[in-house]
């Protein structure tokens, strides 16, 4: 008999992870969910420089010259 209710609790459990999961995917998918990328401070306690954005913009890998004839 325990091992019945053991079975039980535990597909109990599976359901209710798959749905707390289910339901952050929809968050995300539907733009419910809180975006915390943009939102790190520095250390100093202040908001990060736009330089820095400027920089994480730029794509980084070779960098090729236009050379006009």
């Amino acid at each position: 008999e325990d091992d019945e209710e053991d079975d039980d609790e535990e597909e109990e459990y599976d359901a209710k992870e798959r749905r707390g999961f289910l339901s952050s995917v929809t968050d995300l998918l539907t733009g419910r969910a809180e975006d915390t990328s943009d939102d790190e401070e520095d250390d100093t306690g202040g908001e990060e420089d736009e330089e820095d954005d400027e920089e994480e913009d730029k794509p980084s890998g070779p960098k090729f010259r236009v050379i006009k004839k």
